[in-house]
Formats: structure tokens, C-alpha cells, sequence
């Protein structure tokens, strides 16, 4: 089965093991960037453009733990999966790097076929939730143009009854009804507006 094509960042001071990670991963069709300090990982991540990362622990500049918790501190749009490669299994180590923000860990010395199933894994994760993501904003539009229609009516009903019958008492009171129904709509559409362009 053919994997889509997905972009993974692997962090790590140590050359072979960048070397590795690559082999593997662009052998199951995918692109592979390598930065090797913590500073580094943290600015290419900023750029964005990536579905996963596999971030070692032991970093010169910044260790991966708090490279994890700057990238979820500040984290917008789609979530980004965050693997932990390390030498330390101590049960303390991960606890510390789950809180640190982490999704998996994966043990060095690691097998070929762990970190395959685990990146596929995630990556497969990850297209899940940018296929929701893209649902919800199909969803989000047709909800706006649908709020777009009555509330053009509205306001247009509002007009008509302002420049033909101002005086009438009762036609006052349904003109109110409907200019703050359409109020409420227009707050309805700008909410659904900046949902849009700057999602949760």
C-alpha cells in the first residue's frame, strides 16, 4: 500500500543516526529534513511544513524536552506529532517527557521495523486530523453561506418597512424584531468568520 507523501523532521546531534532515520523513511516515500541542535529544530519547526518530528533527547543548545514544551507553548493551527528518540528509559525520563508535551518515545538502539510502524503510525494520525480539519472548515463555510442568505433578506426587509410604512406602531415593532435578528445573524457570520481564518 502507497503512503501519502508527508514531510519528517528528524532532530539529532548524531550523523548515523540521521543517516538511518533517512534511509528508512524516504525508502517508504517520504521527505526527510535533518537539523542536529535543539535551537535549530525549534526555528525549523516555526517554519512549518511538517507532519512529524523526531526529536532526540540530548540536544547541544536546548534539549529536547524543552524544545517539546516551546513548540506546545506556542503551537497554532494543526497539531503536530512529536516522537522522542532516547537512549534513557528510566520511567522518570518519560514521564518528564510526556508532560514535556511528547506523543511516543522510541528507545535507541531502536529496530528498523519499531521506528517504521511508529512514524507510519503517527503519520497516519496526522492525516486523520488534517482531514477532519479540512471537514470542518467545508462545514464552517456552508454554515457562513448559509447565514449569509437570511440575512440579507432580513436587512433588506428592514429597509423596505423603514422607507414605507415608518409610522405604523405594530410594523415599528416587527422592524426591531428583525433588525436585531440580523444583527444577531451578522454576529453569528463574523464568529464563523474568524473561525475560519484562525482556528482553534
Amino acid at each position: 500500500m502507497q503512503t501519502e507523501h508527508q514531510t519528517v523532521l528528524v532532530v539529532d546531534d548524531d550523523p548515523a543516526i540521521c543517516a538511518v532515520v533517512r534511509e528508512v523513511l524516504e525508502g517508504a516515500g517520504h521527505t526527510v529534513e535533518t537539523v542536529h541542535d535543539g535551537p535549530a529544530a525549534l526555528a525549523r519547526i516555526r517554519e512549518g511544513g511538517l507532519d512529524l518530528v523526531l526529536l532526540d533527547l540530548m540536544l547541544p543548545g536546548m534539549d529536547g524536552r524543552e524544545v517539546c514544551r516551546q513548540v506546545r507553548a506556542q503551537a497554532r493551527g494543526l497539531y503536530l506529532p512529536i516522537i522522542m528518540l532516547t537512549a534513557l528509559e528510566r520511567h522518570d525520563d518519560q514521564h518528564a517527557g510526556f508532560a514535556a508535551g511528547t506523543d511516543d518515545y522510541i528507545a535507541k538502539p531502536f529496530t528498523l521495523d519499531d521506528l517504521r510502524d511508529r512514524v507510519q503510525v503517527w503519520l497516519r494520525m496526522r492525516r486523520r486530523l488534517a482531514a477532519a480539519a479540512a471537514q470542518r472548515y467545508t462545514d464552517t463555510e456552508a454554515a457562513l453561506q448559509l447565514a449569509r442568505t437570511p440575512l440579507q433578506v432580513l436587512l433588506n426587509l428592514v429597509q423596505v418597512l423603514e422607507t414605507t410604512a415608518p409610522g405604523a406602531e405594530d410594523v415599528g415593532g416587527v422592524r426591531a424584531q428583525l433588525a436585531e435578528t440580523a444583527q444577531a445573524l451578522q454576529a453569528q457570520q463574523e464568529s464563523l468568520r474568524q473561525l475560519l481564518q484562525d482556528p482553534p
